[in-house]
């Protein structure tokens, strides 16, 4: 059986953004997903915002917004040592690296 980490099992979702219990979230157009090596915390890049999911926090994951954009986001990937993150942003044709411990956005390319 699946289990639901992000909204609720078998009610379709809203679209809408925000941090806070992951239970009750709503997603904004999920394009792609990253976990940590510790497999702790799941990133979902969303159309303008990635978060992170504290999976550890139980009973009540919660989600937390580590970066956000209105250029439009495409996908993610973690940095192999796991500080950071890669987003890719369509509309502003880069790639950004976030920094997970400061939250510093960097351009890469």
């Amino acid at each position: 059986r699946p289990a639901v980490v992000a909204g609720c099992f078998g009610v379709q979702g809203e679209s809408g953004v925000g941090d806070g219990p992951a239970l009750s979230a709503n997603l904004e157009h999920p394009l792609d997903l990253a976990v940590a090596e510790d497999e702790a915390t799941l990133f979902l890049c969303e159309v303008f915002a990635v978060r992170a999911l504290d999976l550890a926090a139980q009973p009540t994951p919660s989600l937390k917004t580590v970066f956000a954009s209105t250029l439009g986001l495409g996908g993610i990937a973690l940095a192999r040592d796991g500080h950071k993150l890669f987003v890719t942003q369509h509309s502003a044709h880069q790639i950004s690296a976030v920094c997970l411990a400061t939250g510093e956005v960097t351009a890469v390319i």
